[in-house]
């Protein structure tokens, strides 16, 4: 119940469901990437995210970000925050941007495969 659920997604990545902070700070139909895993609130956002090939390839970016740009969990997570008060919102936010783009890039290169 404090942990939630364990689960990896179709391309291995850690998941987490249901643990007791995300359900208390995560919004319905969020996801937010936090020591190399992906977090949910509840089951039906990660049913949601397992049938959106571009979603997952956007939180895998952020698992890429946290592990290759940053010093630690702690650096990535002030980053986001820093970015959504600077630009006043999680889609302006480069972070954001950079994620889009790569899922993007992922999902060209899947479908010329």
């Amino acid at each position: 119940m404090w942990k939630g659920r364990e689960a990896t997604d179709p391309e291995g990545y850690r998941c987490r469901i249901g643990a007791l902070w995300s359900r208390l700070f995560l919004r319905r139909g969020w996801a937010m990437v936090a020591f190399g895993t992906v977090w949910f609130r509840d089951e039906k956002t990660f049913a949601n995210y397992l049938r959106d090939d571009f979603w997952r390839a956007h939180e895998h970016h952020h698992v890429w970000q946290e592990k290759h740009r940053f010093r630690n969990s702690l650096t990535y997570l002030l980053a986001f925050v820093w970015q959504y008060v600077r630009y006043r919102s999680h889609d302006a936010a480069p972070l954001e941007m950079e994620a889009d783009e790569a899922a993007r890039h992922a999902l060209a290169s899947k479908e010329a495969q």
